[in-house]
């Protein structure tokens, strides 16, 4: 164990909207109530369920919540009874009210409602999704501890921790931290080293004192980290949606492959768009194709390597905190090996 252990803040579950099809709105949905009202904008929320959420970075945010917390109609339009109250969100927030009013009878039945039938349920710290935090899901294969700092909210399947401090985001990122997960938290069926991230089990981490310096150098390395990692994932995002232009419009889903391009050759690559989606790529645009696949791939493969360097450093000041030996090093490193 490291000399000093400090306490860091119990993380907090994300929140329950008790009516998800009302207040859950897709990317399309969104889309038009922005359309029909430019105001319906500050209401939406990035939402979070745990499968967007990556070591260091976010991915696919296609959902967002319809943000109307507890005490946001009294704060917006004063101490007004009900019916009062709804006819100035309805001049206010056109669009959202129209969508909310379909869902009237069920949300105004829900237990778990704020002042208005119109409002999320109350919570303590509706403030946090106002600033940057930690954020991880409550089932993970490998550490997936990323800063949101997006204003995205998270739903019951995930967790936060309210700190913006990159140094702890390395830490928890870190090989030790996830050695100690693994033997406090429970593993789940199908799946052995897919833990169980609850909150109890994490208020009994070990956390080091990130001490000034080392603090300093975890943060540079976290951020570097993050960085890339974004970088990357926008890159791999934009070649898949281009991939997408090869299908015919009855077969638009990458397969696995497809959704790794960067790791096959071209020979390859044409061989699964043919076998994916039962066309080749055209003569003319093949030495395109090949251009711009190779080009992104290679910076693909230079920011893993990047991050891969950067998360190395990590683990070797943590070793350092820990007073870790080269041998005690060497195992742990082994029994990790393969898991994420």
């Amino acid at each position: 164990m490291p000399r000093k252990l400090v306490e860091v803040a119990t993380p907090c579950n994300g929140i329950k909207t008790g009516l998800t099809a009302a207040f859950i709105a897709t990317n399309d949905v969104a889309a038009s109530l922005i359309s029909a009202s430019q105001k319906s904008a500050s209401l939406l929320r990035p939402w979070l369920t745990g499968d967007e959420l990556s070591k260091w970075h976010l991915e696919n945010l296609s959902d967002s919540l319809i943000f109307i917390p507890k005490g946001w109609t009294y704060t917006k339009y004063g101490r007004l009874n009900e019916k009062e109250a709804w006819k100035a969100f309805v001049s206010g927030y056109p669009a959202i009210a129209a969508r909310l009013a379909s869902f009237q009878t069920k949300a105004k039945n829900r237990a778990d409602k704020g002042d208005f039938w119109w409002e999320l349920r109350a919570c303590d710290y509706y403030d946090i999704f106002d600033r940057s935090f930690i954020a991880f899901p409550e089932m993970s294969q490998g550490p997936k501890f990323v800063m949101n700092h997006s204003g995205a909210v998270l739903n019951n399947k995930c967790f936060l921790l309210d700190s913006s401090d990159f140094g702890l985001l390395a830490y928890l990122n870190s090989s030790v931290c996830w050695f100690l997960l693994k033997g406090i938290c429970s593993a789940l069926r199908g799946g052995q080293w897919r833990l169980e991230l609850r909150a109890d089990y994490l208020q009994d981490l070990p956390i080091p004192d990130l001490f000034s310096d080392v603090n300093k150098s975890l943060s540079t390395f976290a951020q570097a980290c993050t960085d890339a990692s974004q970088t990357r994932f926008r890159i791999q995002s934009s070649v898949r949606h281009r991939i997408l232009d090869l299908a015919p419009p009855e077969k638009r889903k990458l397969t696995g492959k497809l959704e790794n391009w960067h790791k096959l050759s071209f020979t390859d690559f044409r061989a699964e768009v043919k076998k994916a989606f039962r066309a080749e790529i055209p003569v003319k645009e093949r030495g395109e194709w090949e251009a711009y696949l190779k080009e992104n791939a290679a910076e693909v493969h230079r920011l893993t390597a990047e991050i891969a360097s950067a998360e190395r450093e990590i683990d070797k000041i943590v070793y350092q905190l820990f007073d870790l030996t080269p041998e005690e090093i060497a195992l742990l490193e082994v029994s990790l090996a393969g898991q994420y």
